[in-house]
């Protein structure tokens, strides 16, 4: 396994002579934390990751090699005593408020290893998770171009940007087809309707253009839990001008000290024939709060698991907050794409649709 770790610790030795039949060895294990995802290398052919309370489910001998079950089980006794009121446990665990966590790089949805059941909320990003534009026009990146070109050309913040092109950017999804991203993801929405779990999309898109978008999936035959009856429409008061992130530049701290009368905008998440959007302004952690409080009124069963796909690594970490502050386990898969977008292309192929 390859793998930069922070603070290891050296548990006890275990050495009983029969622990490997074929010769007298002795197993020494360390704990350590990282900020890195595990990938395999040298001896090991793949890495597979647990959280506490899978490892504490399923120690059965006979799922083990030697006696690597007691030492899992000497490894769980030991952090048991550790004292709760720390941040940080002395054996080098992370926080633990991570503990039911984690989020793993996945090329394809048959990658994803958590278990599905009942209890399990699957939440599966639009672009670039799902489908992506067929064509450079319409891609994520183009829209995250045009934004830029916004902010240089009339001098805004990227709120903003992102309000004054979203109407180009509905044109777009208007004139393009899509593909899907891994043709595996029906296969995998069948195991999660298999199990009776619920299954939903969770994007960044604004309301606006839902109709659109729930066309543009119905078309490759991906059906998701519509959820009839349930109702979630929201609205969050967002500052647009000017914005944290344009404040943090020295240049412009004055400005945004002086400024009395700012600028917002209430922008709208909702709910819309399986549909989650929480608009670009919203972060998806603070919205899936909000709708989860609603959805465990509108389920009669009670969730205990959220698994969620996404390309960006900022919506997986907030939606593990999120998790976290609602006592769910957190399964992250960040899907990696690597395409290679032209935005001088896409420019030609947007002219002529106008």
């Amino acid at each position: 396994m390859v793998i930069n770790v922070l603070r290891p610790n050296r548990m006890p030795l275990h050495g009983n002579p029969g622990r490997d039949p074929r010769q007298h060895s002795v197993e020494i294990t360390f704990t350590a934390t990282t900020n890195q995802i595990p990938k395999a290398g040298s001896d090991a052919k793949k890495v597979n990751l647990y959280t506490l309370k899978e490892l504490s489910e399923d120690l059965n001998e006979k799922h083990f090699a030697f006696d690597h079950s007691t030492i899992l089980k000497n490894y769980l006794e030991d952090i048991g005593t550790c004292n709760p009121c720390k941040k940080q446990c002395d054996v080098g665990l992370i926080p633990t408020q991570y503990l039911n966590s984690f989020i793993t790089p996945i090329k394809s949805f048959e990658e994803i290893s958590a278990k599905i059941s009942s209890d399990t909320l699957v939440l599966l990003d639009i672009d670039d998770t799902i489908f992506r534009s067929a064509s450079h026009y319409g891609a994520g990146e183009f829209f995250a171009q045009i934004v830029n070109d916004e902010i240089i050309k009339t001098k805004c913040t990227m709120s903003q940007a992102k309000l004054k092109v979203y109407d180009r950017w509905i044109k777009s999804q208007l004139n393009v087809s899509t593909k899907l991203i891994d043709e595996k993801i029906r296969k995998f929405i069948k195991l999660v309707k298999t199990n009776n779990a619920v299954v939903i999309a969770f994007t960044a898109r604004q309301p606006k253009i839902a109709e659109i978008t729930y066309n543009q999936i119905k078309k490759h035959d991906i059906y998701l839990d519509q959820l009839p009856g349930f109702v979630f429409k929201e609205f969050y008061r967002n500052q647009i001008f000017p914005d944290q992130k344009w404040c943090e530049n020295e240049k412009n701290v004055k400005i945004c000290n002086a400024t009395e009368n700012k600028e917002h905008d209430h922008s709208q998440a909702l709910f819309y024939k399986g549909i989650l959007f929480s608009h670009d302004l919203n972060k998806k952690g603070k919205v899936f709060i909000d709708f989860y409080k609603k959805l465990s009124n509108y389920e009669k069963r009670k969730f205990k698991k959220i698994i969620f796909v996404d390309d960006k690594l900022h919506n997986l970490k907030s939606l593990e907050e999120a998790a976290s502050s609602l006592n769910l386990e957190f399964y992250g898969y960040h899907i990696e794409n690597n395409f290679q977008h032209d935005y001088k292309l896409a420019i030609k192929e947007e002219a002529k649709y106008n």
